[in-house]
């Protein structure tokens, strides 16, 4: 699990704009506020679902974290081959991270309510087991997380108010 020095956020934003120049990102622009939604008819973009109302990607496999501290919790997703999907790396193996929220103490989604970050397989997901850990990054705050997949699988945990601090990784088989 690579960490960047602290300090040192790097944005998804610009990341994307490097990888959509080799066709590797989806734009979707998850440092920026995203659809709000009750339902998935709100969303405009027919590969989206409603995830706790925020639009998110949804695709043939999907792994969804929320939280409600205001804290950079960031979602690691490691595929079968061992190829990992997170802010540093928003694109991997057929994935995109799509929603990267609470970035430097700000929320663009919902500031004083549920923090989404989304990760999600347009299609040709490989089947495998998946290995999903979560890091608060900044440790502005400590809290409790959940991390749902489109598969029904659904994961529990919390994070102390330590910056880099990990969860135990948690595995799901596609």
């Amino acid at each position: 699990m690579a960490r960047q020095p602290a300090g040192v956020r790097v944005r998804r934003a610009w990341l994307c704009a490097l990888a959509l120049a080799a066709g590797a990102c989806v734009p979707r622009g998850s440092d920026l506020p995203h659809a709000s939604c009750t339902s998935d008819g709100d969303c405009e973009d027919a590969d989206s679902v409603c995830f706790h109302q925020v639009c998110v990607g949804e695709g043939q496999l999907r792994v969804s974290l929320s939280w409600t501290v205001v804290s950079d919790f960031d979602l690691h997703v490691q595929t079968p081959a061992g190829l990992e999907i997170w802010y540093g790396n928003p694109s991997n193996d057929g994935g995109f991270l799509d929603v990267d929220d609470c970035v430097g103490g700000q929320c663009a989604n919902n500031p004083s309510g549920e923090h989404i970050e989304n990760v999600y397989f347009p299609d040709n997901a490989a089947p495998g087991p998946y290995i999903i850990w979560v890091m608060n990054y900044d440790g502005r705050a400590g809290g409790e997380y959940t991390v749902e997949t489109s598969t029904g699988v659904v994961f529990y945990g919390s994070l102390p108010a330590v910056g880099g601090a990990v969860s135990e990784p948690m595995t799901f088989e596609f």
